[in-house]
């Protein structure tokens, strides 16, 4: 597992099954998966997993926003 950079955005929980782009935003977008798709909504375990990584890049150190209660 490769460790994501703290400038690296995570995708909307509720972002595009394929590439994450918000349903708004969206239009046609390409994936390798699926090519040229149209905006599809995510799984449960997508929104789940996407969740639970936001959270945890909050909760890191040095993330800026632990820094910020601090204050």
């Amino acid at each position: 597992m490769t460790e994501q950079r703290s400038d690296e955005r995570l995708p909307n929980p509720n972002g595009c099954r394929w590439c994450g782009v918000d349903k708004q935003r969206h239009h046609q977008r390409w994936a390798p998966e699926v090519r040229w798709h149209g905006w599809a909504e995510p799984t449960g375990e997508q929104r789940k997993h996407r969740m639970l990584a936001r959270r945890a890049r909050r909760q890191a150190p040095g993330s800026g926003a632990t820094d910020r209660l601090a204050s």
